[in-house]
């Protein structure tokens, strides 16, 4: 049976790539980030929700999520980001686990990518996980990066990092750390490293049943 591996880490750190770099060793890859991106298209009961809450101002003219407006106002606003999360949390998870269950017969192990993964009213729901990766960077590098995105000024990178959990928090639920401060190759050792690792676990697991 397929291994359900979990992907965690701070804003910035670098999860996305390392999702890349195992969906290109034809791993599965449910990421909730993207999800949630689904779930406010027009027309989606998610975003009709948010509307209703945070007003129109949240649209573009064309019906379309800001993105940026919405952004704004949930870091800035801790009751704001607890109605989010209210909306959009409950569906991101039923979708999650039922695309990693469809996937788990075409692969050794299926990643998940949970970015609030340590949060202590995330984690609970994702204990159907075997196993979870983080990924880890230095604030500055994460806030460097956060600056090279459109819309994103230095007191909103700060934000945006103090908002999440730390790694020191991270830790309780991280069974191995990938640490992305260096370059591409670097990076993508460990990653590979982490993804033999893996194969291993799936055939021992495998084999003792």
């Amino acid at each position: 049976m397929a291994l359900f591996v979990g992907l965690t880490g701070g804003i910035a750190s670098g999860k996305s790539t390392v999702a890349r770099l195992l969906s290109a060793r034809n791993i599965p890859v449910i990421d909730t980030d993207l999800i949630s991106r689904e779930l406010v298209e027009p027309g989606q009961p998610c975003l009709n929700e948010l509307c209703q809450h945070f007003g129109p101002e949240i649209l573009n003219e064309d019906g379309h999520l800001n993105r940026k407006t919405l952004r704004e106002k949930i870091f800035t606003d801790s009751s704001a980001r607890a109605v989010l999360e209210t909306i959009l949390h409950p569906q991101i998870r039923r979708i999650a686990k039922e695309r990693a269950e469809q996937s788990a017969t075409q692969a050794p192990y299926v990643l998940v990518v949970v970015p609030l993964l340590a949060d202590p009213k995330v984690q609970p729901h994702y204990q159907w996980l075997d196993y979870v990766v983080g990924v880890r960077a230095t604030p500055a590098i994460q806030k460097a990066r956060l600056l090279e995105r459109p819309g994103i000024d230095p007191p909103l990178a700060d934000q945006m990092i103090s908002a999440q959990s730390s790694d020191r928090e991270r830790d309780a639920i991280v069974n191995e750390w990938i640490v992305n401060t260096g370059d591409l190759t670097t990076l993508a050792r460990q990653v590979d490293q982490c993804h033999h690792k893996l194969l291993m676990l799936t055939a021992e697991r495998t084999s003792s049943e």
